[in-house]
């Protein structure tokens, strides 16, 4: 049972994700000019999951080198399948949606930049992507008032959206939504994986070794 809640719970995370992707799209589709807007609404997806506590694998990956358990690699690999699922499900549903050919363009316009963009720039795209949401999550777990946490959230978020990094989760429901899946989207999705895993990881424990020696 315990699995299936996890999954279930990336499921939902995925969907969140995805409505989050799917407005900031829908913003951009009107107006070149909705950069910020679109990158705000965006964050109600990462807001809305850390508020109910559903999970997300961007959110959990920077803590599996400290867990050193089983238990968690496996939870992280359910919770990814549902939000993969969750993605892909949105993506096919975006398609079904009235406003759905106003975004249309907007959507294929983004998939063909992340094909036609190199690896290393998807990674470090992908990386730094990592460490601001692990930066998002670790300040709405803060102990700092509640509208402080939530701005931080916001901001971290936004900062990601407006500088065009990348986030795996996102980019599976863009695919999804374009219908642009091949061989090399399926590269640049585990490149982007490769590299949100990395930043998260990586800077929790420096953050950690910089703490521990102050």
């Amino acid at each position: 049972m315990k699995h299936l809640q996890t999954c279930i719970s990336g499921l939902f995370a995925g969907i969140l994700i995805s409505i989050g992707g799917l407005v900031s799209t829908y913003l951009r589709s009107l107006s070149a000019d909705n950069v910020i807007p679109s990158a705000i609404f965006f964050a109600f997806g990462l807001l809305t999951i850390c508020i109910f506590s559903f999970s997300l694998y961007t959110g959990k990956i920077a803590y599996v080198i400290e867990q050193r358990k089983l238990s968690y690699c496996t939870e992280l690999l359910e919770m990814l399948f549902g939000n993969i699922l969750g993605c892909v499900l949105m993506g096919q549903i975006t398609r079904l949606l009235r406003i759905f050919p106003t975004m249309e363009s907007t959507f294929l316009f983004m998939c063909e930049a992340k094909n036609a963009d190199t690896w290393y720039s998807l990674f470090f795209l992908s990386f730094f992507c990592g460490i601001l949401v692990y930066i998002a999550i670790e300040i709405f777990r803060s102990e700092h008032e509640g509208i402080i946490r939530i701005i931080g959230l916001i901001f971290s978020v936004s900062i990601f959206v407006i500088l065009g990094f990348e986030h795996v989760i996102a980019d599976i429901y863009y695919y999804s939504a374009a219908n642009a899946w091949n061989l090399q989207s399926f590269g640049n999705i585990l490149i982007i994986f490769l590299g949100n895993s990395l930043g998260a990881i990586g800077f929790h424990h420096l953050r950690k070794l910089i703490m521990k020696n102050t």
